[in-house]
Parts: C-alpha cells; structure tokens; sequence
C-alpha cells in the first residue's frame, strides 16, 4: 500500500469517526496524532507521530510533533524528542517571532488536518495534574531518556517495537542501570493501549484506528531504514553548504 492510499484511509476515518470520540480521551489524542504520522510519510519520513500533554489546574496545552530525521536531516528529530522540545522552546520564549506560537483546540480532526504544533484548552474537570506523554511507537532508548530527563511520570504507547523500543518493561530493564532506577524512583507510568475495553478512556484506542498508526510505521519501514543507514547529518551536500555558509559569516585573520 502506497502513501497516498494510506493518506486517504487516513482522512476517511477522521472525517467519519471524530464525532464519537470522547474528548480528553487517549482515542482523542491519536486521531490527532494520525494526521501527524501522514504528514510525516509525505515528506519522506517515518510515520511516527507523539503528543505531549501538559496538564495544569486551568489549562491543557497538546504539544503535537512527528518524525523529521530524513527530512530534516536531524538526527535527534524523533516524535517525542520533538514535542518536548517544541515546549520547552515555547517556555524558553513566550511569544514572539522566535516561539511557537499557541491555537485552541478544536478537536482531533482540525488538529490532524494541520501542521500547527501547540494547542491550548481548558483541563478536563477532576484531572489530574501533570504530563503525558502519548507516542504512536514504542519510544527507542534515546527518547526513553529524554521521557525520563524531562521528568513526564506517564507515556501511553500505541504498539510496541519490539527491535528499537525502550520503554516495555523488560526492554528498560535492559538499559544501563542509571536510566531503570530513575524510572523507578520518578514512579513512571507506562500503558500500552488497548482495543478491548471502551470505558477505559486513558488507553483505549479503537481497533481501526490502531490499525491505521501501526501500517503509518511500518509500510514505509524498510524503505527508510535504508536511507537511516547512509546517516542524516553528513548528508551529500553538506560540505558545499559548510563552505558556503562559512564564507558568509568567517573570515581567516590571516
């Protein structure tokens, strides 16, 4: 199946189902989060998309990101990593030409349809403060340690990665030991999602849209673990652009 198939799939499921997903439920999220992972096999990259969820007494701010490693040659441009860094960047900078900036939520379907990163709505009543951390894969063991550094106590995966993935208990066990002792010590919280039980609004995900975040990874797979192995950041080009770049801004004293 080819990625304009799979952005069509992609499109009919939010346009059909958005009306009966409950809001702040994890379902919610990864419908958002869909459109993220077809935006992401458009440019090239791996259909992997994460929401990070910051919950205080009177606001919720979604942090929505995806994979950017192929195609923008970024080594660290992982889903998660992005979303943390995309909040981080926002309290770095409040607003301002250089931060970006916030739109309220609108529902998962607005949000899937865009490119915008940040959302802000008011908390669901009775909910807990905090971080949650929803990944559509098994986090790897580099945003594994950012999820940690960042001190975010909750992760909700779609599917595990069985190869790369972190976060599965006896995949952090296997970590060097400084990383599963702060996992304990922060009392991480990690759930799977689950396609059975519908009352359970933190973690269920309907079986159709599970579906469609697990086939946004691994269609595409092979064709870009080919590319990852040629690396990301000493691309061809990039001496070109160096030199370039640095006869604009350096000059020899000598």
């Amino acid at each position: 199946m080819g990625i304009q198939s799979f952005a069509e799939d992609a499109a009919d499921y939010l346009m059909s189902r958005m009306s009966a997903v409950p809001p702040y439920s994890a379902s919610e999220y990864f419908a958002a989060l869909l459109g993220r992972a077809a935006q992401a096999l458009k440019d090239g990259d791996y259909g992997i998309s994460a929401a990070l969820v910051v919950r205080y007494p009177d606001v919720e701010l979604i942090s929505l990101a995806r994979n950017t490693v192929i195609s923008r040659c970024d080594p660290m441009g992982h889903a998660e990593t992005n979303a943390i860094r995309q909040f981080r960047k926002f309290l770095d900078g409040g607003p301002g030409a250089n931060s970006p900036g916030v739109l309220p939520w609108e529902g998962p379907a607005s949000a899937a349809a865009s490119g915008h990163g940040l959302y802000v709505r008011p908390p669901a009543p009775g909910e807990a403060e905090g971080a949650v951390m929803y990944a559509t894969l098994e986090p790897c063991p580099m945003c594994t340690v950012a999820i940690l550094n960042s001190r975010i106590k909750n992760v909700v995966i779609a599917f595990r990665d069985e190869l790369g993935g972190a976060l599965a208990s006896q995949r952090l066990a296997g970590l060097p030991a400084i990383w599963p002792a702060i996992a304990t010590a922060q009392q991480l919280n990690v759930n799977f999602t689950d396609s059975g039980d519908m009352s359970a609004l933190e973690t269920y995900v309907p079986p159709s849209l599970s579906a469609l975040l697990e086939r946004a990874f691994l269609d595409t797979k092979d064709a870009i673990d080919a590319k990852l192995t040629r690396g990301t950041l000493f691309a061809p080009g990039t001496h070109a652009k160096l030199k370039g770049l640095l006869e604009l801004t350096w000059r020899d004293p000598a």
